[in-house]
């Protein structure tokens, strides 16, 4: 009814659509999340994604010699299962998209997570975005260290 009365032009229709997808986009991710978190144990396969992996850095994962929790230059950073980077068409931003939460990003933060692909490392992200930006690496490499720390923290970032 609320679209019939209101959405009366292709634009205004468009972004009706585009706010339902977004929607459907994040409560996809929520019962993703809550699937995994209550299955019954007998539904999974065995070798299946359990709840709790890639949402926490697990101890086996961590590089020998640094500090646990510690986000490092050579650490390859992916996102975890159920966490996506999405463009809202319909406010004009990007946000990342976890279960039951989302993050609202700056541009920064986009032109990052864009290269978070796991395969390459926080150096190489750092000197990606030198190249295109003609800064130093290694200075966006400690601003971005300390952001990706932060999302790893949120456990919407593994390391």
């Amino acid at each position: 009814d609320y679209v019939k009365q209101h959405a009366t032009t292709p634009e205004l229709q468009r972004q009706a659509l585009a706010a339902l997808t977004f929607k459907c986009t994040v409560l996809w991710t929520q019962l993703d999340a809550l699937y995994f978190a209550y299955v019954a144990p007998g539904m999974v396969p065995p070798d299946a994604w359990q709840p709790g992996e890639g949402l926490v850095a697990e101890a086996s994962r961590a590089r020998p010699g640094a500090a646990s929790g510690t986000m490092a230059a050579g650490d390859r950073p992916r996102l975890p299962r159920g966490v996506r980077l999405r463009n809202d068409e319909t406010r004009g931003k990007w946000v990342l998209l976890a279960p039951e939460r989302t993050f609202d990003l700056d541009d920064n933060a986009v032109a990052v997570l864009k290269l978070v692909d796991g395969a390459r490392s926080v150096a190489d992200i750092a000197d990606e975005l030198g190249k295109t930006y003609a800064a130093d690496p290694r200075a966006i490499e400690a601003d971005i260290l300390v952001m990706l720390e932060g999302l790893a923290e949120k456990r919407v970032l593994e390391r």
